[in-house]
């Protein structure tokens, strides 16, 4: 894993990070024209594809799109990983 020498990149969540939102109140607004994308790595040290998705479902828009890097990782992004969101941004803003 990159970074692990550097004190400004780490995967350590304090109890005080994870209590700045409580999930369980969390209520996202029905805004059905929200454009959203997700991406995850395939190889993401924190988080599963599953879940991942499983979060991206329970969003309530019509302009959403899901993507999985592959190779990617939590913190590291392969060559070209950055070109289905730049696609999905010109097609939604006409950029």
């Amino acid at each position: 894993m990159v970074g692990l020498d550097d004190p400004l990149f780490n995967f350590d969540y304090t109890l005080r990070f994870v209590r700045i939102v409580n999930l369980r109140d969390l209520e996202l607004p029905e805004v059905k024209n929200l454009p959203v994308f997700v991406g995850i790595g395939d190889k993401d040290e924190l988080f599963s594809v599953e879940d991942c998705r499983a979060l991206y479902d329970e969003i309530p828009s019509n302009i959403k799109m899901f993507h999985v890097v592959k190779d990617g990782k939590h913190a590291e992004f392969p060559p070209g990983s950055w070109a289905p969101l730049g696609s999905w941004l010109k097609e939604r803003f006409e950029l």
